[in-house]
């Protein structure tokens, strides 16, 4: 069954690591590899000098990786109490928050912004790069393309890449074997091969996974190695993006300043029809639209949650499958 994440795969032939520098040939930002976005999220965290009793914003609906990746050099709260030191922006299925007022609010606060793009590294905010932004931001490269494993961390604070520097290469030789064991663990489970065992390897491997600096080599097999794969694999991206706003235009995410490259698509309806619709279009086309939570107003300080309907946008969705969904739900809702 088809679901929003990619279905791990190893497309290239070779492990040559050129991904990121022509991903910084891209965006025009440097790249610092890691095992996975949460190993980026916790050696920025630690190179801020955030401690065990700093507060940090978070949006609500967050998986428990995440907190509990924060919760090692910080205190998750969705409170902002006087103890709050830095706030977790998060840009759900690559639509931007809204960066401006986000900004206003942490400069006032003195906070910390940790610019989290895992859904999203090429969208645009006001014409920049959505990565471009905060102290420093954290992707996930796995929620993008199949590739199992494989995150980095990018910023502009000279402070905060000295800090990593100073032990970053010994650590990632280090890790280097430990990195490619949980990528061989992540894509043995995701094809079904451990059994029984799978709940308790996988959980082992979230528990050491952002402590592991290293980039796991395999990891890059599925990684594109040209600025025109990245640039295709976008503009498919948009195309999704563009068939279900023709469909649905009062029921996506009103983003007039952006220009979204999406992970996945939310699309509003009536709460009592969604189940119904997703069961239909999953038992029709084998496809999963899932029933989630999206900040419809895009601005996790003043937030307007509903659940949604969601459309992936990886290259397992072309766009006469994205039609047929589109044709269901139209069919479906009131």
């Amino acid at each position: 069954m088809i679901t929003i994440y990619p279905t791990p795969s190893s497309a290239n032939t070779d492990s040559t690591p050129v991904f990121f520098d022509e991903l910084r040939e891209t965006i025009g930002l440097n790249m610092t590899p890691f095992s996975c976005g949460r190993a980026a999220m916790l050696y920025g965290l630690r190179a801020l000098g955030l401690g065990r009793m700093d507060h940090i914003l978070v949006p609500p609906f967050l998986g428990h990786c995440v907190l509990s990746t924060v919760s090692k050099t910080a205190f998750p709260t969705m409170t902002p109490v006087s103890a709050v030191k830095a706030i977790l922006v998060y840009h759900q299925f690559g639509y931007p928050q809204k960066i401006d007022a986000i900004e206003k609010t942490a400069q006032y606060n003195g906070w910390i912004i940790l610019n989290d793009c895992a859904n999203t590294f090429l969208t645009l905010y006001r014409q920049k790069s959505v990565v471009d932004w905060g102290d420093f931001s954290v992707l996930s490269f796995s929620k993008i393309y199949p590739c199992v494993l494989g995150g980095a961390l990018t910023s502009r604070n000279d402070r905060l890449l000295n800090r990593i520097k100073g032990d970053y290469t010994f650590m990632a030789e280090r890790h280097t074997a430990r990195a490619n064991m949980a990528y061989s663990v992540m894509d043995k489970a995701s094809k079904g091969l451990l059994g029984d065992d799978t709940g308790f390897e996988v959980d082992a491997v979230y528990g050491y996974l952002p402590e592991v600096v290293a980039f796991p080599i395999e990891a890059f097999r599925a990684l594109p190695d040209t600025r025109q794969e990245i640039k295709k694999d976008a503009n498919h991206r948009k195309r999704l993006l563009a068939i279900v706003t023709s469909y649905f235009p009062e029921r996506v995410p009103e983003c007039s300043e952006c220009e979204v490259i999406p992970f996945a698509i939310p699309i509003a309806s009536d709460p009592s029809q969604m189940e119904s619709i997703s069961e239909r279009i999953q038992r029709q086309m084998d496809v999963e639209v899932p029933i989630l939570h999206f900040d419809f107003a895009r601005n996790m300080l003043e937030p307007d949650y509903r659940k949604a309907l969601v459309i992936g946008c990886h290259v397992g969705w072309n766009e006469d499958m994205v039609t047929s969904i589109c044709e269901i739900m139209r069919e479906s809702m009131p």
